[in-house]
């Protein structure tokens, strides 16, 4: 146990010293979770139960939710709100009859996010944005570490948190646009940010159906951010 603390305690240092870098990626808050339920708690898991976290000193964002005491939330705080629920997967395990390919003598564990979107050594996650203000926003991926020796084995999953600057600025350009255009990014409902395999949208090996895909939900990704005086008719669909 006690080299499992260490191991963590360097763990945490190491990502403290990344993410407290800044830079382009702008990187902010980090959790490590379980491979399995045998560590970091049992059945589902939660940001709270991660098995190491991190995030940037002094990084001072104020999150868009309150304590009790009607005190706002900051990003990083000890507690639940410090590490917003929104921009981290539930995740469920889920024993299964087959060998862990880590250790043939225990049976594998299955990781899921969500009811049907499984965790494993290809899953990609990405969730957000989490609004702060009309300027600043947060979104998080989540990936599988694996074995350098053998990438089908996962040895737990990682998600990031970051600033979607970049995101913002898209939204906010007026390039182009004359005095009435206005940038409209739109995506999925569903909390994964992905449509339903069968409601997915045309790529270059599949050509949507147009009556499928219309009857999918979608949200404005941000909110409509119209012109100085120019009247908002999107707003009835926010």
């Amino acid at each position: 146990m006690q080299s499992i603390g260490t191991f963590q305690l360097l763990t945490r240092l190491v990502l403290t010293i990344v993410i407290s870098g800044g830079g382009f990626s702008s990187l902010l808050q980090i959790i490590v979770f379980s491979r399995n339920s045998t560590i970091g708690g049992s059945g589902r898991e939660n940001a709270s139960l991660g098995l190491i976290k991190a995030t940037a000193p002094n990084s001072g964002i104020r999150l868009p939710y309150q304590y009790p005491n009607l005190t706002y939330a900051m990003l990083g705080d000890d507690t639940d709100l410090g590490y917003p629920t929104a921009l981290y997967p539930n995740i469920t395990y889920t024993q299964t009859d087959e060998p862990d390919a880590m250790d043939p003598s225990v049976n594998a564990t299955k990781a899921a996010a969500f009811t049907d979107l499984p965790l494993n050594n290809t899953s990609e996650l990405l969730l957000g944005p989490l609004q702060i203000n009309d300027s600043y926003a947060l979104v998080s991926l989540t990936l599988p570490i694996t074995d350098n020796l053998n990438r089908e084995i996962v040895l737990g999953y990682m998600t990031v948190v970051a600033a979607a600057t970049s995101l913002i600025s898209v939204t906010q350009s007026r390039e182009g646009l004359a005095k009435t255009g206005i940038v409209l990014l739109i995506g999925p409902s569903r909390r994964e940010n992905l449509f339903r395999y069968e409601q997915r949208p045309s790529n270059p090996d599949y050509d949507a159906d147009p009556e499928t895909i219309g009857e999918a939900n979608v949200k404005y990704v941000f909110p409509p951010n119209p012109f100085q005086g120019q009247s908002n008719r999107h707003q009835r669909y926010l």
